[in-house]
């Protein structure tokens, strides 16, 4: 199932569809489903389901399942039940494909947001973000490419030629932080030249190359040059470079995360970080006093 949202997007806006009902899903759940279903009409397979689902009036039998079965977390499902006792949607759309077709497109924004704000569709971040960039849009920004929805948005907006004009969008609409701005228009160039580390194109595909221990220092040399570590990271960078790039335990990377999280190794961490800088005496004594209270 897909909730009715408003998903919002570094460089666009999808006033997405909303669902009356369960669609199966991969879980583990899911998966002990048998065909056909007799409380679904008798559906055969996940298809007919759906299309039986999609039909308002089996909203409450296909809901009733889903929650049976934990289909659907309990938010989703509360969410589905406010949408079902709600009026009609923007534009007279009453399914999820027509409500999705009227509402993916940004032409509708203002109809397809005044009706999640008034049935209490979004929680409290999702509206915050989209009555930014609604306030954009409305002081005469324009989505970049002239993209109308969110696939449009990410696929323009993933070429890295046109990361200037998705970041003057993202700026003008103030969802991204000054600081994480400057940063991003640092990082464009070094995109369009190939210079990121394994020539990554994208935030998600720079991300899950530096995720990679392997690709640890490759990722912090890279950042370094490029100024992308703020001034009073620096040193804390510098005295891991001096461990010779291996932390507590010859961890490296997000392993130092995991290697730290175990009470057996919170010794080793802090004098570790004592003796490369990190933690000044009194706050490793501080740090001790807390963890043999927590021990006791």
């Amino acid at each position: 199932m897909k909730k009715f949202f408003i998903f919002i997007a570094v460089a666009g806006v999808l006033v997405g569809g909303f669902a009356y009902a369960a669609q199966s899903t991969d879980s583990a759940a899911a998966q002990k489903i048998t065909y056909p279903i007799e409380e679904l009409g008798n559906c055969s397979d996940k298809a007919s389901c759906f299309v039986y689902c999609e039909k308002p009036e089996n909203g409450n039998q296909c809901l009733n399942f889903a929650d049976k079965h934990d289909l659907l977390p309990d938010d989703e499902i509360d969410l589905a039940k406010k949408i079902l006792v709600t009026k009609d949607g923007p534009g007279g759309c009453n399914s999820q494909i027509s409500c999705q077709n009227y509402c993916n497109d940004v032409s509708h924004m203002d109809t397809c947001l005044l009706f999640a704000e008034e049935n209490d569709l979004m929680d409290e971040d999702e509206l915050k973000e989209a009555k930014k960039v609604q306030a954009a849009l409305q002081g005469g920004a324009k989505l970049p490419g002239g993209c109308r929805n969110k696939n449009e948005c990410q696929d323009y907006c993933e070429n890295p030629d046109n990361m200037d004009v998705c970041l003057d969008f993202a700026e003008a609409a103030g969802f991204i932080p000054k600081e994480e701005l400057e940063q991003a228009r640092k990082f464009a160039p070094l995109i369009k030249s190939g210079q990121t580390p394994g020539k990554c194109k994208n935030r998600n595909e720079c991300q899950a190359y530096c995720e990679s221990d392997q690709h640890f220092n490759e990722c912090i040399d890279f950042a370094e040059k490029s100024g992308l570590i703020p001034e009073e990271e620096r040193k804390y960078i510098e005295a891991f470079k001096k461990a010779g790039g291996k932390g507590p335990g010859g961890c490296v990377g997000r392993q130092c995360e995991a290697f730290c999280e175990e009470p057996a190794n919170q010794e080793a961490c802090l004098t570790w970080a004592k003796d490369n800088g990190f933690l000044k005496e009194e706050d490793i004594k501080r740090m001790q006093e807390g963890i043999q209270q927590i021990d006791k």
